[in-house]
């Protein structure tokens, strides 16, 4: 046992540490097959996390989150919480990226005007398409018809952004 009282860490310390580690497991749990494959964890660990989402019952749920936590602690996790970070990080960006789109879809949508501003900022746009496609979604909006122009004009304003 350490006798420097400094470095000593307190029962409660190392309780709320592993609960933190806990924590951080179930969060690797709520994540895609495809982002856990990327993680840069050992095999047994992705395997318990694979076997997490498929346990049905609360209780074993419970057992098994302190399983894959206890499995947690053994390992240096700075290396897994930048890849958790990033994957966080991509999926933000992303969220806003489709926000943006929605938000050129229903401006273009209430008033044509815009679509200037719009080839301003993407100069990459093909002007016919995108008038036809709008002209499109705004007779379907007109309409309250189903809103599968609006969705083709959405599609095409991704593309254009995302290029």
């Amino acid at each position: 046992m350490n006798t420097d009282f400094n470095e000593e860490i307190s029962k409660t310390q190392l309780k709320k540490i592993a609960k933190d580690i806990e924590d951080f497991g179930y969060k690797l749990t709520l994540l895609t097959d495809e982002q856990i494959q990327g993680l840069n964890l050992a095999d047994d660990i992705k395997e318990a996390i694979f076997e997490y989402k498929k346990i049905k019952s609360n209780s074993a749920k419970k057992r098994h989150r302190q399983y894959l936590g206890k499995l947690l602690r053994d390992i240096d996790l700075t290396l897994v919480n930048e890849d958790y970070q990033r994957i966080q990080n991509h999926s933000l960006i992303a969220k806003q990226a489709f926000h943006e789109i929605e938000n050129w879809r229903d401006q273009l949508i209430q008033d044509e005007s815009k679509l200037k501003d719009f080839i301003d900022i993407y100069p990459k746009t093909d002007i016919q398409k995108c008038r036809t496609l709008l002209k499109n979604a705004i007779k379907e909006a007109q309409k309250d018809q189903t809103k599968k122009a609006q969705r083709l004009f959405f599609k095409y304003l991704r593309e254009v952004i995302e290029t």
